[in-house]
């Protein structure tokens, strides 16, 4: 009979990810921060420490860049030479994607200023060079799922922060209890990420249909790896401050 743990591992497993990614050349900015995502808030005292960045092309990808972290490095001042803007390449900083940045390409992180000025010795910088990669989002904790549904537009919808590993997901699925104990193994409750509703996955349920709680969800990250939790979503919530479920579970480092 395999462990709790080793079932846990199994689910969690998918491609084999990378254990570091390369550098790449990059440019950042800063501004005062925001919140396209949807995320609940950063902690000060744990990762990511309020460190979070804006980001545009196939780095936000839409919304399914959200959650992704990144170490980057000062590599000088993108200004003119005699620019008072210095940094040290010696230091880092890792940021999390919360925001979308409209005028960034795929290689520029519009940082908040916590995290601007880890790396800089001035926040008079205005464009910095930088180097920087892919990193593991170092969460302790489990991942957090906030559960809404909007009576008067038929909309369900679910937030979901914290993830550890790749931090980003590709899909979000449902399944109703009651089908896995009839013996139904498929998620057939997609959620997806629409339009410019980037902050929550919208969940299509068969319209007509009654929703039979509690629900099941499979997490795939953008490694593909999948993490499924039985019977975490119990009871819907009307309205924007909708309810906060833990999982219980979280995806392994990268």
């Amino acid at each position: 009979t395999k462990s709790k743990k080793n079932k846990e591992e199994e689910e969690s497993k998918g491609e084999e990810p990378l254990q570091q990614e390369p550098l790449q050349q990059g440019i950042a900015t800063y501004y005062g921060g925001g919140d396209t995502c949807g995320f609940v808030s950063s902690p000060t005292t744990s990762f990511p420490f309020r460190h979070q960045a804006a980001t545009g092309g196939s780095t936000f990808n839409n919304g399914y860049g959200c959650g992704a972290c990144f170490e980057v490095t000062c590599q000088g001042s993108l200004e003119s030479p005699g620019s008072i803007c210095s940094c040290d390449s010696s230091k880092k900083v890792v940021v999390q994607v919360n925001d979308r940045c409209p005028e960034c390409d795929a290689i520029h992180f519009d940082m908040n200023i916590a995290s601007f000025n880890e790396i800089t010795s001035t926040d008079l910088c205005g464009v910095i060079r930088t180097t920087y990669r892919r990193v593991n989002c170092d969460f302790q904790g489990d991942i957090k799922i906030r559960s809404a549904w909007f009576s008067g537009f038929e909309v369900y919808g679910l937030q979901v922060y914290d993830v550890a590993g790749y931090g980003a997901l590709d899909s979000v699925k449902l399944r109703q209890a009651s089908d896995r104990e009839s013996g139904q193994m498929e998620f057939d409750i997609h959620c997806n990420k629409s339009g410019a509703a980037t902050s929550y996955w919208r969940c299509d349920f068969q319209e007509g249909k009654p929703i039979q709680l509690p629900l099941d969800v499979l997490f795939t990250d953008s490694a593909q790896r999948k993490l499924e939790v039985n019977n975490v979503i119990t009871t819907l919530a009307s309205g924007l401050g909708g309810l906060t479920f833990n999982t219980g579970k979280n995806f392994p480092p990268m």
